[in-house]
């Protein structure tokens, strides 16, 4: 437990470190996505992305992609930090992004869930599922579930974005939910963790 670095941004860090080899990648609330050296916490790199990024980025196919508070996704070269793409969701991003196969899942405020191509920021589908989404979507082996502020958990298929079920709880989520023995749990505003079960189909 004994410190053995640290290391200054410009702004309180809400976003969760994710790690990727000996590098860390961080965003701030000074709109920057910092890449360290795990072993000595040297900026190898940062990066701007225009607003507070207050979720964890993620990092595949050579990737560092965030979602920044104001509305835009951004994916930057993993070892350079040299911006890739950009794609403005119109609308806030307070969920953190989730990589499926060769798409990144997006959940926005407006209560969208967006699939973009992880190598080029184009969108694959858009699907409209509820009035707010502030977590990031679980992925399954052929569906993602995501929960809404007013209350839904939504199964969705995520090579579509198709509605397969939805649930309504009593209260709102705002959590990503997580899934174990063939129960999706789910966290609620009511007080209440939820266990939904999931049909063989869904399990595979």
């Amino acid at each position: 437990g004994a410190l053995r670095w640290k290391q200054r941004t410009w702004g309180p860090v809400r976003s969760s470190p994710v790690g990727a080899g000996r590098a860390i990648y961080v965003g701030g609330d000074d709109t920057y996505l910092y890449c360290m050296d795990t072993v000595d916490g040297r900026i190898r790199w940062r990066s701007a992305c225009g607003s507070a990024i207050q979720s964890a980025p993620v990092v595949s196919a050579g990737l560092a992609i965030v979602t920044a508070r104001a509305g835009s996704v951004v994916a930057f070269n993993s070892e350079s930090g040299r911006r890739q793409w950009t794609w403005d969701a119109g609308s806030p991003l307070l969920a953190a992004p989730v990589v499926v196969d060769d798409g990144v899942l997006i959940g926005s405020v407006d209560g969208a869930v967006t699939c973009l191509m992880v190598d080029s920021g184009e969108p694959r589908w858009v699907s409209r599922v509820a009035n707010q989404i502030t977590g990031a979507p679980l992925v399954g082996p052929s569906r993602a579930y995501v929960g809404s502020v007013d209350g839904d958990v939504i199964a969705m298929r995520h090579d579509s974005g198709d509605t397969v079920w939805r649930f309504r709880l009593a209260g709102g989520i705002v959590s990503t939910p997580a899934v174990g023995h063939g129960v999706l749990a789910v966290g609620c505003l009511d007080g209440r963790i939820y266990g939904l079960a999931l049909d063989d189909q869904e399990q595979q």
